[in-house]
């Protein structure tokens, strides 16, 4: 609970200097406001810089090499803001209104305004013809905001991008305010240039579960201040992230109104983490296990072996690699490769003679799975056994019996309450939607446990891109082997193994390997246009459902096999039996390097 008080103190003396200018004011009178905004350019992550710099300092030291780059490409201390705010037009419809626009100067921004009311802000700025950058912010009147365009390198937690700085106020109601505020000073990694955003789900008026999202928010002088409007309990999990090293870590908090979260850092092993300490519903679902002296020392064996992993595989070292080495010592040669053991279709009799190969596994997946099942159980347990129905609701939402979980242990938690809860009007807002979600998860787990090695793949056929019906059935009969390719446009993952699943396609569609892609768009234009931007060589068909259609019912073929993400493959032979899910890429290739020999150095050449 360090510095708790203090930033407790802090926090209400904010909200006491707001009810006085309110108090001061007139109800209608209009007040000034300034956005002010700075440039920071940050270098490469691994550069270190000492412990006696200032924010500014960390994030002026760049490179004249890297700062002429940026800066030919295109100049972030000269760009043009456009200051605007959300709104709904006459006819109920969204708009955006611009304000004004100003251009930094030499790195620094000042727009000034009034208004009698708060704002729903949209800070823009226009890299190219095709990027535009842009922040929300709540601007309430006689209050300044300040914000951040930060510059860069592109890595996996870095990103160009507007933040704000020090705080976002969502709203200065103290009675419909969550705060959470934090002090991070004793961190003994560089967080000069970090910042922190909140992601959750709540629910929209109709009980449908919507994502929230917290802005990002640059930690100034290691402190920040989020005061967001929440109308009932809800589980948020925060991320702080360094721009300046590899620093990233993940926080859960119960957010309820009128509650304060307070983040503390503190250190185990050599080890920095984040813990969030608060009062009420938080104590009982976060505390109960992130206080528990088991829950610490499994997050301290985590982060050690995943970031001896990390090491390793920066280095280009891969655990295949060291484990064939360890392995080989420990095993005879004349040793037979081991069979996974499988409950075959009798039609698949054939697949139990095959070698399987095994799913990827990394060296720190024992002690993530050890931490994981201290936190699910402890919220497991309250979901369980808790009379609250709101806390057991919590629980379930923060992952209690989610996926990987028992499900089926889930929805009879559910269907405990509903037999408990005699007035409907106390059940928690949204509990219906997500009882209705567990439901169907429950279902979707059940159809994926049928989708396994040794099983008949389910049959479905589909349109192509000119409306001709493809079955699977056909294609299997008229190919050795079939790869099944869940994905869509808008997912990231399902595109960016397209390369790997050309590479492939190539070397081995002339003995007999075909892929099939099917694409869950909701719309056919992006689902085509896709397509062709990839130039997708392989047998393409759509099933393409409105977001109001059953795209979430039970007669689409994702829902029959069990899909609950993307992108997922399943690998078909000849007889329609399955031989493979999920397959990473080095897997597959060592799968179809052993049906069909290993791949040429030129075969891979040429796909169109």
């Amino acid at each position: 609970m360090k510095n708790i008080h203090h930033l407790i103190e802090l926090s209400i003396a904010a909200t006491f200097v707001v009810l006085c200018t309110s108090v001061l004011s007139s109800p209608t009178a209009t007040l000034d406001y300034i956005v002010h905004g700075e440039v920071i350019i940050v270098d490469d992550a691994t550069e270190e810089t000492s412990d006696e710099q200032t924010t500014e300092e960390a994030t002026e030291a760049v490179s004249a090499e890297s700062d002429e780059t940026l800066i030919e490409l295109f100049d972030p201390m000269s760009s043009e803001v456009v200051i605007s705010y959300q709104t709904t037009n006459d006819d109920g419809e969204p708009e955006e209104i611009e304000l004004g626009r100003k251009s930094f100067e030499d790195g620094k921004f000042s727009f000034h305004g009034s208004t009698i009311e708060p704002l729903s802000l949209v800070i823009s700025i226009k890299k190219d013809e095709e990027t535009t950058l842009s922040a929300n912010a709540k601007l309430h009147p006689g209050r300044n905001i300040n914000f951040a365009f930060i510059v860069g390198h592109e890595g996996n937690y870095f990103r160009d991008e507007i933040v704000l700085v020090g705080e976002y106020i969502e709203s200065t109601d103290t009675n419909t305010v969550a705060k959470v505020v934090g002090d991070l000073s004793d961190v003994d990694e560089d967080i000069s240039v970090a910042t922190i955003y909140g992601f959750g789900f709540g629910f929209d008026e109709n009980g449908e579960r919507v994502g929230v999202q917290i802005p990002y928010v640059l930690i100034h002088e290691n402190r920040f201040q989020l005061d967001i409007e929440v109308s009932q309990p809800l589980s948020f999990t925060f991320y702080v992230n360094s721009q300046t090293s590899d620093f990233h870590r993940a926080v859960l908090a119960i957010l309820e109104p009128g509650s304060t979260v307070v983040f503390n850092s503190y250190t185990r092993n050599g080890h920095t983490f984040i813990s969030a300490d608060g009062e009420g519903r938080h104590a009982v679902l976060v505390e109960s296990w992130q206080d528990n002296p088991k829950y610490q020392e499994a997050v301290v064996k985590y982060q050690t072996a995943y970031d001896s992993w990390r090491v390793a595989f920066e280095a280009g070292e891969t655990e295949s690699d060291s484990q064939s080495s360890a392995d080989e010592e420990e095993t005879n040669s004349d040793e037979k490769p081991i069979t996974a053991e499988i409950d075959v279709d009798p039609e698949c009799e054939h697949v139990a003679q095959q070698e399987i190969n095994p799913p990827t596994t990394y060296s720190w997946r024992d002690e993530y799975d050890n931490m994981n099942e201290l936190k699910m159980g402890a919220l497991e347990q309250i979901a369980d056994t808790g009379e609250d129905a709101t806390n057991a609701f919590l629980a379930l939402s923060m992952g209690a019996y989610g996926y990987g979980r028992n499900q089926e242990a889930g929805l009879a938690v559910f269907e405990k309450i509903l037999a408990r809860v005699e007035d409907e009007a106390d059940l928690p807002f949204g509990f219906q939607e997500m009882y209705d979600s567990q439901a169907r998860s429950v279902k979707v787990d059940r159809n994926a446990a049928n989708v396994v090695v040794g099983k008949k793949a389910p049959l479905f056929k589909h349109p192509d891109r000119d409306g001709e019906e493809i079955t699977l059935a056909g294609l299997f009969s008229q190919h050795d082997t079939v790869l099944v390719d869940f994905w869509a446009s808008w997912c990231g993952p399902c595109v960016a193994a397209f390369p790997h699943l050309k590479e492939m396609y190539a070397a081995y569609r002339e003995d007999g390997f075909e892929i099939l892609g099917l694409s869950i768009d909701q719309d056919s234009d992006a689902w085509i246009e896709s397509m062709d931007e990839h130039e997708l060589p392989w047998t393409n068909v759509g099933e393409i459902l409105p977001d109001d259609d059953e795209y979430r019912g039970e007669t689409t073929t994702a829902f029959n096999y069990g899909i609950i993400g993307i992108p997922t493959t399943i690998w078909i032979d000849s007889e329609g039996c399955i031989i493979g899910k999920n397959l990473s890429y080095d897997s597959l290739e060592t799968a179809l390097a052993n049906r069909y020999g290993e791949i040429a150095s030129d075969a891979s050449e040429g796909v169109e």
